[in-house]
């Protein structure tokens, strides 16, 4: 184990930004997640229909 950083471990440090703006609050109910809720397992699907059809 290393206690040096690698090249790629510097993006880490990226992360950094968004957390600056965090303001402990909740944001407000938005139907985009909803959206995500549906298509994950429905594009899921239709890889596999297409899949088996081959």
């Amino acid at each position: 184990m290393s206690i040096t950083m690698t090249p790629l471990q510097y993006f880490s440090l990226l992360s950094i930004i968004p957390l600056a703006f965090y303001n402990h609050k909740k944001g407000k109910g938005h139907p985009l997640p909803y959206f995500f809720y549906l298509y994950y397992p429905l594009h899921l699907a239709i890889i596999y229909l297409l899949a088996s059809s081959l």
